[in-house]
């Protein structure tokens, strides 16, 4: 039976592992509404499902960035009240844990969403 510092050692890097495929499958769905942007004499042209696609990975990015954010400032607040008080009991905010953990749901949400809009394009164009 794994002791519970394993465990939290296997939660970490799973939940490193998802944001790193969050964020390269996120940059790369901004590189395929790229190339199936539209371009003409008026320059370039996107459908709407390409729009929202677009919206929805610079979510899922920004929504990576509020995460990190939160998780720094939740560690340094455990790491600035334990320094002080030779104890890890009873200092780490919930709500900012809840907060992160909102965040980084939202940011596979909304990476699954534009995926979901960027297929159902290209769907339709074969």
């Amino acid at each position: 039976m794994p002791d519970q510092q394993q465990i939290l050692s296997e939660y970490q890097e799973a939940s490193s592992k998802v944001s790193d495929l969050i964020r390269n499958l996120s940059l790369g769905g901004l590189a395929l509404v790229w190339i199936f942007k539209n371009d003409d004499n008026n320059g370039p042209r996107m459908d709407s499902k390409l729009i929202w696609a677009l919206i929805f990975l610079v979510s899922s990015l920004s929504f990576d960035l509020i995460h990190y954010i939160i998780r720094t400032l939740t560690i340094y607040r455990v790491y600035t009240k334990t320094k002080k008080m030779k104890s890890t009991s009873g200092f780490y905010p919930m709500y900012l844990s809840n907060l992160s953990w909102l965040f980084f749901a939202l940011k596979i949400i909304s990476m699954v969403v534009a995926y979901f809009l960027i297929f159902s394009y290209a769907k339709n164009k074969i």
